[in-house]
């Protein structure tokens, strides 16, 4: 029996073979796993649709456990992207908790909670594996967090004071703003624009407070963080 790593190849190669292979569902590697078993361990984003996608016996090769008791939701919790990830500890972290979920939500549900050999869930081999990136992922986001924490200050500040400092001074008599009384629709304006860049200004400080003083879980690396982090 050949390793299952070698019809990989073969499966991309010709759709209509690849479809009607019975035998590439029933073959396996030295560790009992099957070529979409493969496919997800190394994350290959191409071969992983292709195969959900061509091959009539995906529901089979979805349901094999290996011989340590991993199911496929176990296999895409391991560490490591491939290669046309972008750069960078966070990326990476968001990139696995993503590949994660996806898997994870193409499987059967009574995988979700299953436990391996060790007695390990999916989710916490995840957290077991991505206990140091998550750690670096977390220290780079409060550092980003922090560089434009002081933007937002120095942004709010601005918008502040200005909306205190109108263009053109003051009438001596009247005290009144001289650009008030020549142009009532522009000053208006101009109070509108600043008191939205200051309230933008202020959400986004407290957005990214937030973002500095929580600890961050495994998934919220998923949907949270790529929504609100400063990146």
């Amino acid at each position: 029996m050949r390793p299952a790593w070698s019809w990989v190849s073969e499966e991309a190669g010709g759709r209509e073979e690849a479809c009607g292979d019975k035998e590439s569902a029933h073959t396996f590697d030295e560790n009992g796993r099957n070529i979409l078993q493969i496919v997800v361990e190394k994350k290959h984003l191409f071969l992983h649709d292709y195969l959900m996608s061509a091959v009539i016996h995906k529901d089979r090769m979805l349901s094999d456990i290996d011989f340590e008791g991993n199911c496929i939701i176990h296999l895409a919790a391991s560490l490591g992207s491939p290669p046309s990830t972008p750069s960078g500890v966070l990326l990476q972290m968001m990139w696995d908790v993503l590949w994660f979920k996806r898997v994870k939500y193409d499987s059967y549900p009574y995988f979700w909670e299953l436990q391996n050999s060790s007695g390990k869930t999916a989710l916490q081999v995840l957290e077991e594996n991505h206990e140091t990136l998550r750690k670096d992922a977390e220290k780079t986001t409060k550092e980003l967090a922090n560089c434009t924490l002081i933007v937002s200050v120095l942004i709010a500040t601005i918008n502040f004071a200005a909306v205190f400092t109108v263009p053109g001074g003051f009438e001596q008599k009247s005290g009144n703003s001289v650009y008030l009384m020549n142009k009532h629709w522009e000053f208006f304006l101009l109070m509108f624009y600043l008191a939205g860049g200051l309230f933008a200004a202020l959400f986004t400080m407290g957005t990214l407070l937030s973002i500095i003083f929580l600890r961050f879980d495994t998934e919220d690396f998923y949907a949270a963080l790529p929504w609100n982090a400063p990146v």
